[in-house]
């Protein structure tokens, strides 16, 4: 066909719409069209990583989904990583249950997905929850080794006017560039391109899921226990603890070492079963979670014996899990304590916790920088160690714990609280090594010069009399300074 002739045809196009239906008519078209709509929207059908949206455009992200639904030339691709966020564009049920359908339809397409995130949002529509089904279904045949999966409750709908066509101004330009760009186009290299294919992985190693949603209850129950290969789970954001003590109660993963759970309603008795069933775990986050029914008794010992790495709160370590110190594989401890005054007083009761381990410990502390509260109890701390030395204060017994690293979670420490800090680490009877993280301080870097016995690290290693090493880390930012004589 002539191009004067495509051109003449060319000048009918007023919106997207057209631009696809003109896609459907030949492969010469097909190829032209939808180049033109991934060129114009920044999106490369070929990469091995596709995320939507793109820059965060609703629109654009739209347009992309049906192209890349409708491309022949994705057919057989494979992806290393697709991110879809389905909660950006949320005109009408309608429209989302399309999107789902684009992305449904794209997926089918692909012979491999290793890594797969989707954030999705309910529209309340009975249609929308039955493609979103199909679609997750769909990943184990996929190889899929990583997937996590967003939902996030339905909002209030509000009819909003379709903007699909776009302003006159924007089709003009978009039109024009329409034009310029056909008679250069050489549909052939796109009619010969060739897929590239991975090799398939059978079985999914890592899941996050966050939130349980009735309608997904029983896919996530299967998807599961027939994922033999799965070693990391992690769980946010589950509120329904009936509905979700039945799905506990039916899952068993034979392989799972590292498991998170977090601010979720727990139904205690379920979760006990549900550790006890799983003897090979390794590491365990768990904090900010409630328990329905409140006060549950402590976990015995023997129901995280494996535990090397534990990641949890001072109310969850002093008074549910199992005492560190009856679980004899434990070798790090990540407590987040905040600012609040009863997580730090729970904290003191989380020492004398881990002051029964016997094996050597790591142990990590998360505040965060709101100084009066932090302030006031630490300064309480080393207060109550000088007026009364006879009355050991929690940290005096924690001779297990050897190295020691301070986090602060929302910005550096005031000068005060830095001092304080110096002060509070010498209670601690047989550290050898402590690490910051570089946002603990304004400026990291002046902390590195050292002068004499002047500064903050010649500071903590005078309190500190068993110190040998002092480290900055975090980011690009890794420093190290060796005490001298204490080799």
């Amino acid at each position: 066909m002539p191009n004067e002739l495509l051109l003449h045809i060319f000048s009918f196009v007023s919106s997207t719409v057209d631009i696809f239906a003109l896609s459907s008519t030949c492969r010469h078209f097909h190829y032209a069209c939808l180049h033109f709509l991934f060129s114009t929207n920044n999106c490369d059908p070929f990469s091995d990583e596709i995320s939507l949206p793109i820059n965060g455009d609703p629109e654009s992200a739209q347009v992309i989904l049906e192209a890349l639904a409708r491309s022949l030339q994705v057919n057989g691709t494979s992806l290393k990583r697709l991110r879809c966020d389905l909660t950006s564009n949320y005109k009408s049920p309608q429209s989302m249950t399309r999107e789902a359908r684009f992305l449904l339809q794209y997926i089918s397409k692909l012979s491999h997905v290793g890594n797969f995130s989707l954030q999705m949002m309910n529209p309340c529509s009975a249609e929308w929850e039955t493609v979103i089904v199909t679609l997750l279904n769909l990943l184990p045949l996929k190889s899929c080794k990583e997937m996590e999966l967003k939902y996030m409750e339905s909002l209030i709908w509000q009819t909003v006017q379709s903007q699909s066509t776009p302003s006159p101004s924007l089709l003009k330009s978009a039109v024009q560039s329409f034009h310029s760009y056909f008679p250069t186009f050489n549909s052939s290299v796109l009619a010969n391109h060739k897929p590239v294919r991975m090799a398939s992985r059978t079985f999914l190693e890592k899941c996050h899921l966050q939130h349980f949603p009735p309608f997904l209850q029983s896919y996530y129950v299967q998807l599961l226990n027939t994922s033999s290969n799965l070693t990391n789970l992690s769980v946010k954001y589950v509120y329904d603890s009936k509905g979700w003590a039945a799905c506990l109660e039916q899952i068993r993963i034979p392989n799972l070492s590292t498991l998170s759970v977090t601010h979720c309603a727990i139904p205690p008795p379920t979760m006990a079963c549900f550790f006890a069933r799983h003897p090979s775990l390794r590491s365990l986050e768990f904090h900010h979670n409630m328990f329905l029914p409140s006060h549950p008794p402590r976990l015995k010992g023997d129901t995280l014996f494996s535990v090397k790495r534990l990641v949890s709160s001072p109310d969850c370590i002093a008074l549910y899990l199992p005492s560190p110190g009856s679980l004899l594989a434990l070798q790090s401890v990540h407590i987040i304590a905040g600012d609040r005054h009863l997580g730090l007083t729970r904290l003191e009761s989380a020492f004398q916790m881990i002051a029964g381990c016997r094996q050597d410990l790591s142990l990590t502390i998360e505040f965060t920088s709101y100084a009066p509260m932090l302030d006031a109890w630490l300064q309480n701390g080393i207060q109550q160690s000088e007026d009364d030395p006879e009355v050991a204060r929690p940290e005096a017994s924690t001779h297990c714990v050897k190295y020691l690293r301070i986090d602060s979670l929302d910005g550096p420490f005031s000068d005060l609280t830095l001092n304080l800090l110096t002060r509070w680490l010498g209670l601690f009877p047989e550290l050898r090594d402590i690490s910051f993280v570089g946002r603990c301080f304004r400026d990291p870097a002046s902390v590195t010069k050292i002068s004499g016995e002047v500064g903050f690290v010649p500071s903590v290693g005078k309190a500190c009399t068993s110190l040998k090493a002092f480290r900055l880390c975090g980011g690009d930012l890794e420093w190290a300074y060796v005490y001298p004589g204490r080799t």
